[in-house]
């Protein structure tokens, strides 16, 4: 019995996951304001009746997409994070998590980007919760590395801001870069975000690929 039910579960988890990646390209592609239920079944290629099994709404669909997203990533980074204490290395392993799982996910990238604001409600409070878990374990990290380096000029919070600028802003140019894997792009986006783009004369120079 368990069996079957575990077969269940992962037979509806399969079939939302579906769904979710079918209602983020719909919504990427035309907007939330513009996009339609009727789209989305379409482009899932199902019928509107088996849509509502899975949300009941529009802006229910948005919710999942944003809180699934996030709490994904999230569940990905601490499993990975265990047993990693150097704050480089863990600041790095944020990097390429992050980077890993939306140049595979581009449109979730855009929903999660521009449609926060879209959210109302409890939806809106339930997807800050998780975004704010996200945000909270890269600042700690950021804060780490600044006092085992004796302190930084910049804060610490705008200097996560500035990190998660520069992360999310890769579906503007990334298909450009053709043969740029996530663990270079991480090595890379890491040297800049510690070193600089031109290190001082003495200082850490790190390997960017």
């Amino acid at each position: 019995m368990a069996v079957e039910r575990s077969a269940r579960n992962t037979g509806y988890d399969e079939k939302l996951e579906h769904v979710l990646r079918a209602g983020a390209r719909v919504i990427a592609r035309e907007g939330y304001g513009q996009a339609t239920i009727r789209q989305v079944a379409r482009e899932a290629n199902m019928s509107l009746a088996g849509l509502y099994h899975y949300f009941a709404s529009k802006e229910e669909l948005l919710f999942q997409i944003q809180f699934h997203t996030f709490d994904a990533i999230v569940e990905e980074l601490e499993r990975k994070l265990e047993g990693v204490e150097e704050p480089d290395e863990r600041l790095r392993v944020m990097i390429e998590n992050h980077l890993e799982h939306f140049l595979a996910r581009m449109n979730e990238l855009k929903v999660c980007a521009h449609e926060l604001g879209s959210l109302h409600g409890d939806y809106y409070e339930r997807v800050g919760t998780v975004r704010r878990r996200y945000f909270g374990i890269t600042l700690e990290t950021v804060k780490s590395i600044a006092a085992a380096a004796g302190g930084s000029k910049i804060d610490a919070r705008l200097a996560t801001l500035y990190l998660f600028g520069m992360l999310n802003w890769i579906y503007m140019w990334y298909p450009e870069e053709d043969g740029v894997g996530g663990g270079r792009l991480a090595d890379q986006m890491l040297a800049l975000f510690l070193d600089g783009y031109l290190p001082r004369a003495g200082g850490p120079k790190r390997n960017g690929g």
